[in-house]
């Protein structure tokens, strides 16, 4: 610092410095100190702001994107059933009003998809054949029974099944689909196509007067067996009408809104128009969130989704409410005011003791080098050509270097490669503009572990205002970004993991429910033809369920359980494994070949041969199909890494693809059987060593080669527990 050099060169400064001099020196020094204490304060608070802001956007950005999910997923539930309802048509040659009614109450609407108006069958109505179709429903028990609107079209339909059969629903019994331009397009995509439609924005036959709803139907064809539907005019030909639901919206989204956030304390607005613009002709539901008295009423965070379904739009609009200032949420702002003034008050009050004479001025020099080394930030002073010409002791014990290794430009040589550049670049704007920065960078500790630091710098003036360089501090935020990073992890880690588990375990439990449905139809028909077709179904349904089931636990187990570290004999765990897979080898003809050394690394026996026997049996299921199948299992040394690797000749994997592979339930390639959760399960135990694993492959035809790394040596882990217990990445 400047009087740090006065206070070391000047024998008698009180003797030499003329008093007024002194004092203007002073004052101005005052000056700058508090304008550093001001602009160093400021832009930490400023950051820590950043940061809760960028952690509220974070989060409503993650809200919102489960929000679209779970609609999105709603949709492709409610398509699903209307497949069971064509299915249901498919299994016979007529389907009656009675068994209609009776496979709807099965389905349990209301629990299992809710927001459903109504369930129902649309009848395709010939030309010329309206009278007899309204004389033959009358016949049935209805004797008002009529199809309108009463105009006669040369295409025609009418709703003939609807459950449940009362309130509402009733008015629509009868109701031609194709009497009205968006139902009618809808049904002409589902008729012409073969694909379950979703239409636009319609008022329900069901609606009253009073609580009046925006609606949309749902339509997937039904066309008569035995006939051909390959093309267009085939399928128009053995067109038999159409199974459908109606969803009044707000029913519809209200309860996807409800199982979002059950408490319905989250302070979100929520609309979803129909099309790809927000259109306000074309508002479909709006949810309001009530703002809590005190709060700001403004909206500073919005986002705006599309959900596709079989080419038609839906558009979600998102807004949030700005954070109040005096929320608990910017608490960490207010202290960090609070303490910098607090330390710039106390600096000024430290500086003016120094002024009062060389003796002074030395002994406060001596005490700012004390607080300047003994505290726990890394400062650091530049001078105008930006070659810094000071760092306190406790930058130079982090970094284990001395002071002339360290002068100029020498600190850079501890900045991690990939930050050094967008680090100076940074440094000399900085410089360039004498404007305050803030930046993060990774910085080479004694150890060789690169630490993050937050790198805070501003502007110095002489007492004519003269620039001379900068001073700037680094605090150490490498373990507040590992949470932050195991906090994001976290969050996805418990999104992907509950979309997979709804998601793969609701299919066969939709096959399982629909056969039951046929099998109580036949018996009731006094028929057995099909019953035992329809049980195997049920028994691959169970069966895959039994088996997504004992994946999981296998995961769930690997996370908790904790065995002791110990030296394994890599070649002896391999032997073992392939010991195993004897059967499975010999079967597919696999020629293997194996390093003769391959060293011993420190963990859990079984869970690492766990890691192996899937890389093994993953590269046998994905071998080649032409020529013989070739493994190999060998380790290199990557600097002072070793990596151990199982490479294969087999079909390899599209470099975009190389990170979704170890997702769970991913599976690039659906033919082949699997649920895809070997390579999850081997990158948890691969990350539970410390280690980590990844996927070498030039792309599709080129063969694979899976990676893997250990972060522990028997050193390390002589005397240690290794935990299975970290999350899944």
């Amino acid at each position: 610092m400047e009087f740090e050099e006065s206070a070391i060169h000047s024998k008698s400064p009180r003797s030499n410095v003329p008093r007024h001099v002194s004092f203007i020196s002073a004052r101005w020094a005052w000056a700058l100190l508090l304008l550093l204490g001001i602009c160093a304060t400021t832009l930490t608070a400023l950051f820590a702001k950043s940061h809760v802001d960028g952690t509220q956007q974070q989060h409503f950005a993650t809200e919102c994107e489960r929000l679209s999910k779970m609609v999105s997923e709603r949709l492709a539930d409610h398509a699903r059933l209307l497949r069971g309802g064509v299915a249901l048509f498919a299994a016979s040659d007529f389907v009656s009003r009675d068994e209609w009614r009776r496979y709807s109450e099965n389905l349990n609407l209301e629990q299992q998809l809710p927001g459903i108006q109504g369930f129902g069958f649309s009848l395709f109505i010939p030309k010329g054949q309206l009278a007899e179709h309204i004389r033959q429903v009358r016949s049935e028990g209805f004797p008002d029974y009529d199809v309108f609107p009463e105009v006669e079209r040369e295409i025609q339909s009418a709703v003939i099944y609807v459950e449940p059969f009362s309130g509402r629903n009733r008015r629509a019994f009868g109701y031609d689909v194709m009497s009205e331009p968006v139902r009618r397009a809808a049904g002409e995509f589902a008729r012409d196509t073969g694909i379950t439609a979703l239409s636009g924005k319609v008022t329900l036959v069901q609606e009253t007067t009073s609580e009046a709803q925006a609606g949309t139907l749902m339509l997937a064809a039904v066309y008569k067996n035995g006939m051909p539907t390959g093309t267009i005019d085939e399928r128009r030909a053995a067109f038999y009408g159409w199974v459908y639901s109606a969803q009044r919206m707000n029913d519809f989204l209200q309860r996807i809104v409800a199982e979002w956030h059950p408490q319905g304390d989250y302070s979100l607005d929520f609309r979803v128009f129909d099309g790809r613009e927000p259109v306000a002709s074309s508002l479909l539901y709006e949810y309001h969130h009530d703002t809590a008295e005190g709060s700001e009423a403004h909206e500073h965070l919005t986002q705006q989704k599309i959900v596709e379904f079989n080419g038609h739009y839906w558009t979600l609009l998102f807004a949030k409410a700005g954070i109040p200032v005096f929320s608990a949420a910017y608490i960490s702002v207010w202290v960090i005011l609070l303490a910098g003034a607090s330390i710039t008050f106390l600096l000024l009050a430290l500086f003016r003791s120094l002024s009062r004479g060389a003796e002074g001025l030395r002994t406060s020099a001596a005490n700012y080098r004390t607080l300047a080394d003994s505290g726990q930030a890394l400062i650091w002073k530049a001078r105008r050509d930006s070659l810094c010409d000071y760092f306190n002791k406790t930058w130079l014990d982090f970094t284990g270097r001395t002071f002339e290794q360290e002068f100029g430009n020498g600190w850079a040589e501890g900045v991690h490669p990939d930050d050094l550049q967008r680090c100076l670049a940074i440094y000399t704007t900085a410089f360039a503009k004498r404007e305050p920065f803030s930046m993060d960078y990774r910085l080479r500790r004694h150890d060789g572990e690169f630490r993050w630091l937050q790198d805070d710098g501003c502007p110095r003036y002489d007492a004519n205002g003269r620039f001379v360089g900068f001073i700037g501090y680094c605090l150490d935020v490498t373990d507040r970004k590992r949470l932050e990073t195991e906090l994001l992890t976290k969050i996805e880690e418990l999104d992907g993991f509950s979309y997979a588990i709804s998601h793969d375990l609701k299919g066969p439990l939709v096959t399982i429910q629909v056969f039951a449905s046929m099998i109580e139809k036949e018996l009731a028909a006094g028929s057995q033809a099909n019953v035992f077709h329809d049980l195997s179904g049920i028994k691959e349904g169970a069966a895959r369920m039994l088996t997504l089931v004992d994946h999981l636990l296998v995961l769930a187990i690997a996370g908790k359980v904790v065995n002791a570290a110990t030296p394994v004999d890599m070649k002896l765990l391999v032997r073992e494994v392939l010991a195993g897979l004897t059967g499975l080898l010999a079967e597919h003809h696999v020629e293997m070949s194996i390093d003769d050394d391959l060293g011993t690394v420190h963990g859990d026996f079984s869970r690492i041969s766990t890691v192996v026997q899937n890389l093994i049996e993953n590269a046998v299921k994905f071998g080649p199909t032409e020529a013989p199948c070739s493994v190999k299992i060998g380790v290199r040394q990557d600097g002072d890494e070793r990596v151990f690797f199982v490479g294969d000749n087999g079909k390899g994997i599209d470099p975009r693809e190389h990170e979704r592979v170890f997702g769970l339930f991913n599976r690039l390639d659906t033919d082949t059987a699997g649920t895809g959760v070997g390579l999850a399960l081997a990158r948890r135990i691969v990350q539970a060593h410390g280690g980590r694993i990844w996927v070498e492959s030039e792309g599709l035809g080129m063969g694979s080669r899976f990676c893997f790394t250990f972060g522990t040596t028997p050193e390390e882990e002589s005397s240690k527990v290794l935990e299975l217990s970290r999350p899944l990445a």
